[in-house]
């Protein structure tokens, strides 16, 4: 993932608290396509892991999360909340103005928006699944689902 894709991923996680919080319709490209989110303490244990361990040496870890949809994420987050949250699809261009209208530049938009157009391919949806399983091997345990990291952070989220 390019550094222009992690930060236009965070400035959109950051879009998503403040329209949550708002009661405003979330509106964002493909949000039907999956990817995959890695809770944080997962993440430390690996690091913990590699770390503290010669298990990893001289290896690249790819770990992934489960893989999930942003209106999948959306829907957690309204019944934990109690109530409906609605979600609309964006176009490429509607994105892009956007995030040219919040101070992005044309270049980290252009970098970053066909990595996030579409559903993700067959080696994409492989190589999550794979990073899933790395995850796990590493953890002893499945990696924790976006529904269990959301139950320790809807507080962040506001008020129901």
């Amino acid at each position: 993932m390019s550094r222009s894709t992690v930060f236009a991923r965070a400035r959109a996680a950051s879009d998503l608290v403040a329209a949550i919080r708002a009661g405003e319709v979330i509106r964002e490209i493909a949000p039907d396509s999956v990817y995959s989110l890695t809770d944080e303490a997962d993440i430390a244990t690996v690091a913990r892991e590699a770390l503290l361990t010669d298990d990893h040496v001289n290896r690249v870890l790819t770990v992934n999360g489960e893989p999930i949809s942003l209106r999948g994420q959306v829907e957690l987050i309204g019944a934990a909340l109690g109530r409906t949250i609605p979600v609309e699809a964006l176009t490429t261009e509607q994105i892009a103005q956007r995030y040219r209208s919040a101070g992005i530049s044309d270049e980290e938009i252009e970098a970053w928006l066909p990595e996030t157009d579409g559903e993700p391919n067959a080696e994409d949806l492989r190589s999550m699944r794979d990073g899933v399983d790395a995850l796990a091997r590493i953890l002893g345990r499945r990696p924790r689902s976006y529904a269990e990291w959301l139950a320790d952070n809807i507080t962040t989220l506001g008020p129901a």
